[in-house]
């Protein structure tokens, strides 16, 4: 249990602390963000379900140009700033008044995080091969599962007090979140300098 939560490589290390808290932020959007999107905002549930839609299409796009520009400028740069814009995206839905802004963010939300989402599969494609490759990828798999249901409960309290400051409070955490899953990623290639020629 300590190699899956806190492995020893340093690469799996990062990987490993930025998909739990990219997870506990996942578990705390998907629980309460509906509620949030209609009962604060203010929106229609077609209105979300159509913005969340075009914001799918635009993530299709994003983990295409994520892997990209993985290839290109280093896939070790590309998860850290889309890791970074994502977090942001997620706490500008705080601020979200009306359908159009809505939308605008939930396309830079969804996009960031798929692009992001590429260039980590670009990552551990590159550093790892063979059995470490399929062993990082399934403690990955644990550690996802785990946090998200973690952050489902956490959530639960916004549920619980059930007020417009509740739920505004859970999307800032899952912001929050997703800036420190970050971290880990940032400072990446200075702890390991051989990532990022392994990246290019």
């Amino acid at each position: 249990m300590i190699e899956t939560f806190f492995p020893r490589d340093r690469v799996a290390r990062a990987l490993t602390l930025s998909t739990a808290a990219h997870s506990l932020s996942s578990g705390v959007f998907y629980t309460v963000s509906a509620l949030y999107f209609t009962r604060v905002i203010g929106l229609e549930a077609t209105t979300v379900g159509l913005g969340l839609g075009v914001a799918g299409g635009v993530g299709v796009v994003a983990s295409y140009a994520g892997g990209w520009l993985s290839d290109r400028v280093g896939a070790h740069h590309v998860q850290s700033w889309a890791m970074t814009l994502n977090g942001l995206a997620m706490l500008a839905y705080t601020l979200a008044a009306d359908a159009v802004v809505f939308v605008l963010v939930a396309c830079v939300a969804v996009g960031a995080r798929s692009a992001q989402g590429s260039a980590k599969q670009a990552i551990i494609a590159r550093w790892y091969v063979g059995p470490d490759r399929v062993a990082l990828r399934a403690r990955m798999r644990v550690v996802t599962n785990v946090c998200i249901g973690l952050g489902t409960v956490t959530a639960a309290a916004a549920l619980v007090i059930d007020t417009a400051a509740a739920y505004r409070t859970a999307m800032l955490t899952a912001g929050v979140l997703l800036l420190v899953a970050a971290v880990p990623v940032v400072r990446l290639p200075h702890a390991v300098p051989a990532l990022a020629a392994a990246m290019l």
